[in-house]
């Protein structure tokens, strides 16, 4: 199977790039930069969905955005990467904007912009769950190699979608933030270590991610950072990965580029293990890269990191 069909379902996010330099501010000591170039990509989910295109994966996306300018500046970046969207549009809700001001010498990151996430926005969003779960329920279409859930805890992942999800009888791996009850009997889980103290309070993130795996009978995929990866499995097999040594310029989408290349070569049929190592070695390749890089397959596949 060359060209798998996985469907991804999360908060999507539009981000929003401005490389700007520097100059004096006339009214205050604090900083101003004058903006030379702006752009933009998918965030969140969207994110995930545009890494799996990158690498040569058939994706449809599932998420919710605003009736606004920056919901149509979303739909232009997904249509640029060939991506399927399934994607509900709200006139009473916000598109969510992740803006960062980098500096257009060095991308220097200066600083970041956040909108339509406030507890009021997402308050509106989950108020739509049974609208969005019935809604869903009529645009999935049988015959995914995989579901990817990338749930950033912005209002659109909830128990009522998941059970729709679970109806396509496909893998199911999952990017949580905290709500681990919705995540129980799903192929895999990925938390990050403040993910995963939010869900499971042991000694060690080891036995943290032990304990999860008991706890929803899935598969556990700790990412740590600059300490790399650990997972522990269903059948109580585990071994740890050391995160390639490379000069990290931005974690930015780091572990969005991670999922996604793992779910990736497990629909290509490469063993559990064979796909995280693949994994680790593409996040080591995207954070050498300021904001989000995806990674390419033949640069994970041929590059010696």
């Amino acid at each position: 199977m060359e060209k798998p069909r996985i469907a991804v379902f999360g908060d999507v996010m539009l981000d929003r790039y401005d490389y700007c330099e520097n100059r004096n501010n006339p009214e205050s000591s604090a900083p101003c930069h004058r903006v030379k170039k702006t752009t933009f990509l998918p965030g969140g989910a969207g994110n995930v969905a545009v890494n799996l295109a990158t690498l040569g994966a058939e994706v449809i996306l599932f998420g919710l955005i605003g009736k606004d300018e920056y919901g149509n500046s979303f739909l232009n970046e997904i249509s640029k990467f060939g991506i399927h969207q399934r994607l509900l549009i709200e006139g009473n809700i916000k598109t969510i904007v992740k803006q960062r001001i980098l500096s257009i010498g060095d991308g220097r990151y200066h600083g970041r912009l956040d909108f339509g996430d406030d507890s009021e926005e997402i308050d509106k969003i989950k108020s739509l769950k049974s609208e969005i779960s019935e809604k869903i329920k009529l645009l999935i279409i049988e015959g995914f190699d995989a579901c990817i859930i990338s749930d950033y805890d912005k209002g659109f992942v909830t128990q009522e979608l998941i059970n729709e999800i679970k109806k396509i009888n496909s893998p199911i791996y999952a990017d949580p933030k905290k709500n681990k009850s919705l995540y129980y009997g799903i192929e895999l889980i990925k938390p990050n270590r403040k993910e995963l103290s939010a869900m499971v309070h042991a000694e060690d993130d080891k036995k943290k991610a032990e304990m999860l795996s008991r706890d929803l009978n899935t598969n556990v995929l700790l990412t740590l950072g600059e300490k790399g990866m650990y997972y522990f499995g269903k059948e109580n097999v585990s071994f740890e990965l050391p995160a390639h040594k490379v000069e990290v310029s931005d974690v930015t989408g780091c572990g969005d580029t991670a999922l996604a290349t793992l779910v990736f070569y497990r629909t290509l049929g490469k063993s559990m293990k064979e796909a995280i190592e693949l994994a680790n070695k593409a996040a080591g390749i995207s954070v050498q890269h300021v904001g989000c890089y995806h990674a390419k397959r033949e640069e994970i596949e041929g590059t010696n990191l």
